[in-house]
């Protein structure tokens, strides 16, 4: 609790440190008035009180009210949002401690009776918020927007807040509750919710349909009147689209039994979303290895049988002693129990960390592949770099150990030296922040992750499960 009181703090004083001249405004006052007059960068400061009008902002500006939510802006027409940021050029807004309310009727055109609307490339940050009671949505993101809200609650809205089109949305402690449906992601969306409350909400707390990515660590979702965590699709909603993006999460408060409550209310819809709940975590749908390589321009071989029909995915960096404990203590045990009988095979994807020169291991790798000596060269890196203390793995230590492996020194030297598989790091790094990743090691398991190098007990209970059941389908 105290680290979090510090970050508060700290955004406090970033926000005071970054904020231009200050402009006070008491009821009666126009805000509207105020923010067209504003040179850009400006902070307006309300007093408690209650302002009816709808605001407009493209420009650089701070927003404040009273602590406790004493500022109120409230709806002055129906059919339009309470609050507008719209800019194609790239804007940042504050909004603080402001309630937000009463957005009401229909839609006007491409406007709606939201509480706060977001499009463009605007950059919002709400801080200690209440946006309430809008017959949309609390909080509409669309286009390339970026939304960090902390402190906020959404409640009472037709639907909490809706992430659409390219827009991200960062969720911190925070509450979405009393909405008819608590968060929605759409389009190409992307929503991380951290610490937070998704509760009391009369549909889905969370549905995501389309290409929509949502991220949930660590939440309370409980009491929703209809799935707590829903994917759009078949035996889940009413729709004949498919899904094309993903659901990661760990550690989140869900009941874990997967079946309906007396209420018949379903905790996840789809039943594969049962990791949600688990301290270790997992993501949806698992991720397709041949469709993962592909994107490489230089494909990973898989450790064991390419026909194994259950593929890990590692994340790895050779610079990272968690990583060679799993490589040297863990993956022994792995090949003898379930790679090398056929039912496994594991497929490695650099993962650089650690700076420059982890990214130079990285392109090693890709470099010993070439020469046919993939996994020999991973073996030989970690075992090089544990007894070693792990150094800094510059060129004549990997050139040393690819002469270990029975490789070409000097090929190994001149692949680094032009950078031929730079790129081919850069796209391995990308497709592990789309499922997630964290931290080094991070593994997947089918639809199941492993966020560190667990004891062999842990994968092994994993994989068990899984064949478990495969064998009752």
């Amino acid at each position: 609790m105290r680290w979090r009181i510090v970050g508060w703090l700290v955004l406090a004083l970033g926000i005071s440190c970054l904020a231009g001249p200050e402009v006070f405004l008491s009821p009666g006052e126009s805000i509207q008035a105020a923010i067209d007059a504003a040179a850009a960068g400006s902070v307006i400061v309300l007093s408690s009180g209650l302002w009816q009008e709808h605001i407009t902002i493209t420009k650089d500006l701070v927003l404040r009210g009273t602590s406790g939510g004493e500022s109120v802006i409230s709806a002055a027409e129906e059919g339009l949002p309470v609050i507008s940021i719209a800019s194609a050029q790239t804007i940042s807004v504050t909004l603080e401690s402001l309630t937000v309310v009463g957005g009401a009727g229909e839609c006007r055109d491409t406007r709606c009776p939201h509480g706060i609307w977001v499009t463009g490339s605007a950059k919002l940050t709400v801080v200690s918020c209440e946006v309430r009671g809008n017959a949309t949505c609390g909080l509409f993101a669309n286009g390339a927007v970026e939304v960090s809200a902390s402190q906020t609650i959404f409640s009472e809205n037709q639907t909490g807040v809706w992430v659409h089109g390219e827009a991200q949305v960062k969720l911190q402690d925070s509450q979405v509750w009393g909405n008819y449906y608590g968060l929605i992601v759409t389009g190409s969306g992307e929503l991380v919710v951290r610490e937070s409350v998704i509760s009391q909400n009369q549909r889905d707390g969370v549905l995501v349909a389309e290409a929509g990515r949502v991220y949930l660590w660590g939440n309370e979702i409980t009491q929703n009147g209809r799935v707590g965590v829903c994917v759009d699709l078949p035996g889940c909603y009413r729709t004949q689209r498919g899904f094309f993006g993903l659901v990661r999460g760990e550690d989140n408060a869900i009941p874990e039994s997967g079946q309906p409550n007396a209420n018949g209310v379903a905790p996840f819809c789809p039943r594969e979303l049962a990791f949600l709940s688990f301290r270790l975590g997992g993501i949806f749908p698992p991720p397709d290895p041949e469709a993962l390589l592909a994107r490489l321009p230089l494909p990973l071989p898989p450790l064991g049988s390419p026909q194994a029909p259950i593929a890990i995915l590692e994340f790895s960096d050779f610079s990272c002693p968690y990583c060679a404990r799993f490589t040297l203590e863990i993956l022994p045990q792995l090949e003898e129990e379930y790679i090398d009988t056929g039912l496994v095979k594991l497929f490695f994807f650099p993962y650089p960390v650690h700076g420059a020169e982890a990214r130079l291991g990285a392109e090693a790798a890709f470099c010993a592949l070439e020469q046919g000596l993939f996994w020999e060269f991973a073996e030989a890196a970690f075992q090089y770099a544990e007894e070693h203390g792990f150094p800094t793995l510059g060129q004549d230590e990997l050139a040393e150990i690819m002469a270990e492996v029975g490789g070409d020194e000097n090929e190994l030297r001149r692949c680094l030296e032009t950078a031929r598989w730079a790129q081919a790091v850069e796209e391995s790094i990308a497709l592990g922040k789309e499922l997630g990743v964290r931290g080094t090691p991070t593994f997947f398991l089918q639809g199941w992750a492993v966020p560190g190098a667990y004891p062999y007990p842990v994968f092994q209970g994993i994989l068990n499960w899984i064949l478990n059941q495969s064998a009752e389908r």
